[in-house]
């Protein structure tokens, strides 16, 4: 049967009623095009749809063939020839945007489900080498340039943000919209536009699936990624967001089991610490998150009682080694904001962080020694953001005595790569902690003998020593010479201490490597901080 003589058939008031031939005659039309439609016959094809969309309302029975004519939608388009691919292109994307629309006017469900399964299919489907005599399919990366030139983008968001339907409506959308926006900057901006974070974010505030919050994590991930007006994070920091992304975080914190499970805890932290990278203000402290993140960061190394880490066990995979280093990322981030100065002291924040900063003979459980070394690293550079903030409990944990053992046992330990990170960023941490210009600080540091301490490390691990040095060298004795000026700037007795040892060093320096300046490496920074420490 023709496509004209169907659509008459469907239409005219003589043959209204005869419903049967109407399922027989769409039978008919979905057998004549089961390998893909034709492209000059799409505008057809899509009139017979519209007319059985009308039909739905007089009986159940057009609910199925309209499902299966839909479904042809989601094979490539079949072409008589090369020049159909330009020729019926604007009929393509027309009628892919017509496709998409009817999931904001049909309202059966089978309809809506069959739409978001078709418009993926289309967007996703493989390279295939299928023949169809007398005919040439449309290529994948053809169909998707179609997809993205519809309208559909725009119809699935609207239908996703103003539809209260249930969850398996949410997962089929879910998965068109996540689908839509992993390759196309432009379909995330229509998603950013109709408010598809913040419904996201509704979805997930009332469920407990993992299905649900693993699509939902991969939609608000492709969002942040591929975004061309990289607006998402401003969708995510109000309250009810912000809520929501933490519901889902300590539901999957304290259930996760398998590998899947802990990376998809991963994920939601990751995306909260990209919100506070941007927004340190957004609503973490009134949420409760920050509290959390403390509590979650430091209970194995200060205990608590608190029921969200009782029964909390992180072993040694990779999965709960990159968690514990987020949590220290996610806490220094925090520290921007200058609210999270009480939580981070009542909630022994440095305490549990100056613990990384010790002697390790023994590694604790369950780190091994590499992952052991790295949670030190990044320990010790969310010190140097927690500290300014909160001097007084810095001196309270014996803060500057305990770093300058570590970093003699750093230096007694062997000169591996691995110390040497350590080392470096330990002197790192005393440059910012000597910044703050706090006088206890810095008097507390030298009444721990810093000031012999560095001199010491200068003359008997780079002055007297025949090594070729290196960027990282150089770099690690410009920072221990500004931490002497730091040290010793606007003090007499502490100048005093430097003494003759000091300006011995500072003399080596002055006429050793002027002739190194040209060499790179940062000699002359050294130089300058030489000059610096002089004056």
């Amino acid at each position: 049967m023709s496509l004209s003589k169907a659509l008459k058939l469907l239409s005219d008031p003589l043959t209204i009623d005869l419903h049967e031939r109407h399922i027989h005659s769409l039978q008919r039309i979905k057998e004549e095009y089961r390998d893909g439609i034709l492209m000059k016959d799409i505008t057809a094809i899509l009139k017979v749809v519209t007319v059985c969309c009308n039909r739905i309302q007089d009986s159940d029975s057009y609910i199925q063939p309209l499902c299966q004519l839909i479904a042809l939608f989601g094979l490539p388009f079949l072409k008589t020839k090369a020049s159909d691919a330009v020729k019926f292109e604007q009929n393509a994307v027309q009628g892919i945007s017509d496709i998409g629309e009817l999931l904001l006017v049909v309202k059966t469900k089978d309809v809506q489900i069959e739409i978001c399964r078709t418009v993926t299919s289309l967007y996703t489907a493989k390279p295939t080498n299928l023949y169809v005599s007398g005919y040439q399919p449309t290529t994948s990366s053809y169909n998707m340039v179609l997809v993205d030139k519809s309208k559909v983008a725009t119809a699935a968001s609207k239908f996703f943000c103003s539809s209260c339907f249930d969850l398996d409506l949410v997962m089929e959308t879910l998965d068109l919209l996540q689908h839509l926006s992993a390759f196309s900057g432009s379909n995330c901006d229509l998603m950013l536009e109709a408010g598809v974070p913040e419904a996201v974010c509704a979805y997930i505030n009332g469920q407990e699936g993992h299905s649900l919050l693993f699509r939902a994590s991969e939609l608000l991930w492709n969002l942040l990624e591929n975004s061309e007006s990289g607006t998402t994070v401003r969708h995510l920091i109000n309250d009810d967001c912000i809520t929501s992304l933490q519901r889902a975080f300590l539901l999957l914190t304290t259930t996760a089991q398998g590998e899947v499970e802990r990376q998809l805890r991963n994920d939601f932290l990751v995306i909260m610490l990209m919100v506070a990278a941007e927004h340190p203000g957004a609503p973490f402290i009134e949420s409760g998150l920050l509290r959390r993140i403390i509590l979650l960061a430091t209970f194995q190394e200060v205990k608590s009682n608190d029921s969200l880490v009782q029964k909390l066990r992180f072993s040694s995979c990779l999965e709960d080694f990159e968690f514990k280093k987020l949590l220290l990322n996610m806490l220094a981030l925090m520290c921007k904001n200058p609210m999270v100065v009480e939580e981070i002291s009542v909630y022994k924040a440095p305490l549990a962080l100056l613990k990384f900063v010790q002697p390790t003979d023994c590694i604790p459980f369950p780190w091994n020694s590499a992952q052991y070394t790295e949670l030190q690293l990044q320990a010790m550079t969310t010190l140097c953001k927690v500290v300014p903030l909160c001097l007084d409990d810095f001196l309270v944990c014996q803060g500057g005595t305990r770093i300058l053992v570590f970093l003699e046992w750093c230096c007694t330990s062997g000169d591996t790569d691995k110390r040497q990170d350590l080392f470096s960023q330990c002197l790192q941490l005393l440059r910012v902690i000597a910044s703050t210009g706090s006088d206890l600080i810095l008097q507390d540091l030298c009444d721990q003998g810093a000031i012999n301490q560095l001199l010491d490390i200068l003359r008997y691990k780079y002055i007297y020593t025949s090594k070729l040095e290196d960027t990282i060298m150089v770099k690690i004795q410009k920072t221990i010479i500004s931490l002497l000026s730091l040290l010793c700037d606007s003090d007499v007795h502490r100048k005093e201490l430097f003494g003759d040892n000091g300006v011995e060093v500072l003399i080596y320096y002055l006429q050793t490597y002027p002739s190194k300046i040209g060499f790179g490496l940062g000699y002359t920074q050294l130089l300058l901080s030489v000059v610096d420490c002089v004056w």
